[in-house]
């Protein structure tokens, strides 16, 4: 479903396959436009922790294998405990790290399946519109056009679609969120925007890194933070504070 969408959104897909065996199915690669970063995706829901650890396994050895690549597992069941190898894994994986974990809430699935029920019937040549056949290219077309993959939320985490940031609410107050980022940046002096990135994305806020970018950006032109090489990869790019 999720490589169906990023199809229809002109998603670049390097590999069907970054994770060999059982789980190469689970697993692609892709890169997004205007950035050389490249990135892996493995989506494992099976609840059952012992094929977990297999996963896992199979992670930690196409990590090795393809260095290049920042790896995003999608998993909203079970991780296990520290006391499990599963959760050893993960955790040797994932935490500190520029690989990251995610969890696909229920709207986004029904984005996702939704759109690819719809991809489907058009591909069969049974989905109408009014009297009017829809391909397969008129209906990614369509969904361009209309923005109507903008609000899914595990899009926007993989930076596949940016949503507008949210205005101040009783959730997110937007300046204190700059303002949070500034102190980030005053305590660390220096920083890799990635490591920053992360170390926002810790704090639970509901953020989705395309935001948290943006608001680095914003503060970068507000002059009170300095990006020393903003048109290097994501994780080349450097962040300090202003001297």
């Amino acid at each position: 479903m999720l490589v169906r969408v990023m199809e229809a959104l002109t998603i670049p897909i390097i590999d069907t396959k970054f994770i060999s065996g059982k789980y190469t199915s689970y697993s692609f690669c892709y890169q997004l436009p205007r950035k050389k970063q490249k990135l892996a995706i493995l989506w494992n829901e099976e609840p059952s922790l012992k094929s977990f650890v297999f996963a896992m396994k199979a992670c930690q050895q196409a990590i090795k294998l393809h260095p290049q690549y920042n790896l995003i597992l999608i998993r909203g069941e079970n991780l296990g405990t520290p006391k499990n190898k599963c959760y050893q894994i993960f955790s040797n994986i994932f935490h500190n790290s520029s690989h990251r974990h995610l969890t696909a809430e229920l709207d986004s699935i029904y984005y996702l399946k939704t759109y690819y029920r719809l991809a489907n019937e058009a591909i069969a040549g049974d989905l109408v519109l009014g009297s009017k056949i829809i391909t397969l290219p008129q209906l990614q077309i369509l969904v361009r056009d209309n923005q109507v993959l903008k609000q899914c939320r595990l899009l926007q985490e993989l930076g596949i679609v940016i949503s507008p940031l949210k205005k101040a609410t009783d959730k997110l107050d937007i300046l204190a969120i700059k303002d949070l980022i500034f102190n980030l940046v005053q305590v660390n002096q220096i920083i890799g925007k990635q490591q920053l990135i992360l170390q926002v994305q810790q704090q639970k806020l509901e953020l989705a890194e395309q935001q948290i970018e943006q608001l680095i950006t914003e503060l970068n032109r507000e002059k009170r933070i300095a990006i020393a090489n903003p048109d290097a990869p994501l994780e080349e790019q450097i962040v300090s504070k202003v001297i």
